[in-house]
């Protein structure tokens, strides 16, 4: 708990000091120069050089920090491979306080504000994740102008916070200027326009727009098969989208081919026990509930428990959907015991 406390004041103090702007001599352009306090010792700084002792020409000092700046970022990713986000943070909010000293426009402060919009996303901080990634969004716009294929990658990262938070009317737009730097960069066909779009269905597809939603999909399935081939995982996932849409849509017949497709695109890839299969044979084993085909429907669930079972054992959460949606079926067709058992497990597995 000390060491975590300790972690979090270092935090704040990094914070303040990469808050006040450029701590050295050169400060970007209409930005006032500040005097550098002692919180940017903890950069590894002291009044703009390094620590006393330590001679050289402004040439050596401006490598030294740019290798020290590197240090931090190297370190933070280290730190997020162990599962330190607490030290990730502390490097990664030191090297942006470095690379504001260079200059509020150097392409390091948008780097460094990646670094720490990653972070967040990946901690489930998405508010944070966004104050980082629009910070970033707006030097890249001044360093590199609105139309650089960068402009396009932060866009994504924006629209896809807002989307989680249910934000829906402003990841949108994050989207679509975002296409449209990537088809102008990059061309219609790239596989970022086909990423971008999948977000811009699936958008549509929360709201409700299934209509706005359909075209927008089979243009970004179109992109996958072109770039990855008719058999890549990520043509299955869209696939799957797409089926999924239909299914909400009140469209079941039009869902099948979708599910069939990337069911078998699965096994293909991955082998017929793999995890990704059991999803497919779940979510076609709905669609045909749904159809009143219960037979095949009881199949496919018998299917996907088995494969859930050898890959996650008897009790793992995923399984009681699963269980759960079986023994609704078993009831529908009358065979009450074994649908009895089946609702007995969900009910234990979740503890319930």
């Amino acid at each position: 708990m000390k060491k975590e406390l300790i972690k979090r004041i270092c935090i704040a103090l990094v914070a303040v000091a990469f808050w006040q702007g450029p701590a050295f001599g050169s400060t970007g352009a209409g930005t006032k120069a500040v005097k550098t306090t002692p919180l940017i010792q903890f950069a590894g700084l002291n009044n703009g050089e390094f620590e006393p002792g330590e001679t050289g020409s402004l040439t050596n000092q401006a490598t030294n920090r740019q290798k020290l700046w590197l240090t931090h970022e190297m370190a933070g990713i280290a730190a997020v491979r162990r599962g330190d986000a607490l030290e990730a943070e502390i490097r990664f909010s030191a090297a942006l306080g470095l690379a504001m000293s260079f200059s509020v426009d150097d392409p390091r402060v948008a780097s460094s504000l990646d670094s720490l919009g990653n972070l967040y996303r990946e901690t489930g901080r998405f508010d944070k994740a966004d104050d980082a990634f629009s910070r970033a969004l707006e030097a890249r716009e001044r360093t590199l102008g609105p139309d650089h294929p960068d402009i396009a990658r932060t866009l994504g990262e924006l629209a896809w916070l807002n989307l989680v938070r249910n934000r829906y009317d402003e990841a949108e737009p994050y989207y679509r200027r975002a296409i449209g730097i990537q088809e102008k960069a990059l061309g219609k066909d790239h596989p970022s326009v086909g990423q971008s779009l999948n977000g811009l269905a699936g958008i549509y597809h929360m709201q409700g727009r299934y209509d706005d939603a359909v075209p927008v999909y089979e243009r970004a399935l179109a992109i996958k098969e072109k770039n990855l081939g008719l058999d890549h995982p990520d043509v299955a996932q869209t696939l799957n989208n797409m089926a999924t849409l239909h299914v909400v849509a009140n469209r079941p017949a039009r869902a099948e081919p979708y599910y069939l497709r990337a069911l078998d695109i699965r096994k293909k890839n991955f082998g017929p026990g793999h995890l990704s299969v059991a999803k497919s044979l779940n979510n076609l084993a709905g669609l045909y509930y749904i159809q009143k085909r219960y037979i095949e429907a009881g199949s496919l669930y018998g299917e996907a428990l088995e494969i859930m079972e050898g890959a996650l054992g008897p009790s793992h959460p995923e399984l009681a959907n699963t269980l759960a949606n079986y023994a609704t079926l078993l009831r529908k067709v009358g065979e009450i015991e074994k649908a009895g058992e089946m609702a007995a497990r969900a009910k234990e597995i979740r503890g319930n």
